[in-house]
């Protein structure tokens, strides 16, 4: 698993925390992008 990946899942399991840092906010991005096109 590559590096970038770590940091989606680890961005993710921040976002089911709660977690609304800053620095995720790209990560939170992609998700919501990824979601878009899997609907």
């Amino acid at each position: 698993m590559g590096e970038g990946q770590k940091k989606i899942r680890s961005a993710t399991a921040e976002m089911k925390n709660g977690c609304k840092s800053p620095d995720l906010q790209p990560f939170q991005n992609i998700k919501v992008f990824t979601v878009n096109l899997t609907q």
